[in-house]
């Protein structure tokens, strides 16, 4: 059986340019969202350990 890795990098070419400052925003939208749902695992892991005498 032959195993082929899919893995590979797209091209910055292929996919378009972006700009520093459009890098940096994204990687601030991407820590927000990973922010945001960190809170919500939190709330929900100690509301469920509250409840769970």
């Amino acid at each position: 059986m032959k195993i082929s890795v899919i893995d590979k990098q797209i091209p910055i070419e292929k996919t378009g340019k972006t700009s520093k400052a459009e890098q940096e925003i994204k990687l601030l939208k991407l820590k927000k969202a990973c922010q945001d749902f960190e809170s919500i695992f939190i709330y929900y892991m100690l509301k469920s350990m509250r409840t769970s005498d």
